[in-house]
């Protein structure tokens, strides 16, 4: 089975020569992608690669913050390109030749740019996702449907609707052109056949994308109030802005930037998310989404 599955690899992508830094995190993943890089000839530099379920090097959870190992060693190694995985293989974040870590949206416009050469479709994005996405998707006359948080929903709605490409804030990324479920594996093996071709650095690229402004807060709220508390939200944002979504909590768009407003699903807290193309703008919306969110935390529920 595992030559099966590295078989299926090798016919379906084609990497030139690149180096690559890539950090298990001591997670599932380095069982497999070794044995899948040898076979491409890859000259790669691994870290933290064995399992231990202590995860003693890292936070499994890859986020730039918990990166900075690896982000260390692609500069030092003179490296390419790095790739890091989550604890169980399904997620991956990259990071370009200074050491800097990719959001999840801009791997995924690589991705987008890549399947766009050779076929056409929407892409589905969950609520939290950068407009980068719906940025990229627009140059080819493509639709954008946002989904709610959640890697259920990303794997379902992406064969729903037939979409070349699915992505989380998270790292989780469907690429149905490979299969209908999201495998940061071959999602990486794919991003190194990207890189090895751009015929420049990966970072004079990611510069000239769309600069975007973003932040992410949590704000403390008993489960017992948090749902109600962003229902509320809901009901004064319907009336009071223009374009309003509430598929996950309530996302109020403008021209320039957005906010998000949900309950976290897993713990007694508020999130908060802003994007804006001028960090004026993401300051002005924070400041005006918490007083919006403080002025029912602290109002009596019924």
């Amino acid at each position: 089975m595992e030559q099966n599955y590295i078989n299926f690899i090798k016919k379906r992508i084609k990497p030139e020569r690149l180096k690559v830094v890539v950090d298990f995190g001591n997670g599932a993943a380095c069982f497999i992608v070794p044995k899948i890089l040898k076979e491409f000839n890859i000259e790669t530099k691994y870290l933290y690669d064995w399992p231990d379920p202590t995860f003693p090097n890292r936070d499994p959870e890859p986020k730039p913050e918990t990166l900075t190992d690896v982000s260390k060693k692609v500069v030092e190694e003179k490296a390419d390109l790095g790739v890091a995985f989550d604890a169980d293989g399904d997620r991956a974040l990259f990071v370009d030749e200074t050491g800097k870590v990719m959001m999840a949206e801009q791997s995924a416009v690589f991705f987008m740019r890549n399947l766009m050469k050779t076929q056409r479709g929407p892409v589905v994005a969950n609520i939290e996702c950068s407009s980068l996405i719906d940025d990229e998707a627009r140059k080819y006359g493509q639709s954008v449907f946002r989904i709610p948080v959640g890697h259920t929903f990303l794997v379902q709605r992406t064969k729903k609707h037939n979409a070349v490409l699915g992505v989380e804030k998270s790292g989780h990324i469907c690429v149905p052109k490979f299969y209908w479920f999201d495998d940061a594996i071959i999602n990486s093996i794919y991003m190194i056949e990207i890189v090895s071709k751009l015929g420049r650095k990966l970072s004079e690229v990611l510069e000239e994308m769309p600069k975007e402004f973003f932040d992410r807060t949590e704000i403390d709220s008993s489960d017992e109030k948090k749902f109600e508390i962003v229902e509320r939200i809901k009901k004064e944002a319907i009336k009071k802005y223009e374009k309003i979504t509430t598929i996950d909590g309530v996302r109020i768009d403008f021209p320039d930037s957005w906010a998000l407003i949900r309950a976290s699903n897993t713990s007694p807290k508020i999130r908060l998310t802003i994007e804006a193309k001028k960090e004026e703008k993401m300051l002005e919306l924070k400041k005006d989404m918490l007083d919006l969110i403080n002025q029912f935390e602290n109002a009596e529920l019924a």
